[in-house]
Formats: structure tokens, C-alpha cells, sequence
């Protein structure tokens, strides 16, 4: 969903931090304003990088290696 109202950093904040609690991986701007605040949100974190990183060679060792 598109948050219209650009102007509004707080609004859009949340929308987004909604999104990504719901699973969402990105969101869509119709303003270059908004992309700070998109990318902030949805990029991964140094903690959820390394999460992935651990998730994947756990799972890659128990089935590949076992």
C-alpha cells in the first residue's frame, strides 16, 4: 500500500514498521522523501543478517550433512 500523505515521516513510520511485522519485505514511494525512511525499515539489520546466516547453514548442515 502506498502511503499518499509524503509530508507525514511518523505516519509513514509506521505503516512501514507494520508491514514488515506482517511480513512484508518493501513498500512502494511516491516521493523521494520517503525512501530514507522505506529503506531504514526494510533493509535487514547486522542481528537478522546474522540470524539468516545461522538459519541457513544450521538447516544446510542437519540435511546435507547427516
Amino acid at each position: 500500500m502506498v502511503c499518499v500523505n509524503y509530508k507525514d515521516e511518523a505516519y509513514l513510520r509506521d505503516e512501514c514498521e507494520d508491514g514488515r511485522r506482517l511480513g512484508y519485505t518493501g513498500k512502494q514511494a511516491i516521493h523521494p522523501a520517503q525512501v530514507d525512511i522505506i529503506q531504514r525499515t526494510f533493509v535487514p539489520t547486522e542481528q537478522g543478517r546474522c540470524y539468516f546466516v545461522h538459519h541457513v547453514r544450521r538447516t544446510f548442515m542437519l540435511r546435507h550433512l547427516a
